[in-house]
């Protein structure tokens, strides 16, 4: 009996993470999305572009 509650603590366990996963998710994007645009080949991309135009 003793392991069968701890599978249903396992199972409760990751069903609460992985509704916590959008979460994450969007948290992780910002955080990427923040880095691409702050990174140097970005940067430097955009100047180029706007020397050409």
């Amino acid at each position: 009996m003793e392991n069968h509650e701890q599978d249903i603590t396992r199972v409760a366990s990751y069903l609460g993470n992985l509704s916590d996963l959008p979460r994450q998710i969007s948290i992780q994007v910002k955080e990427l999305a923040k880095d691409i645009i702050n990174s140097d080949f970005t940067k430097q991309t955009a100047q180029e572009n706007l020397k050409i135009h």
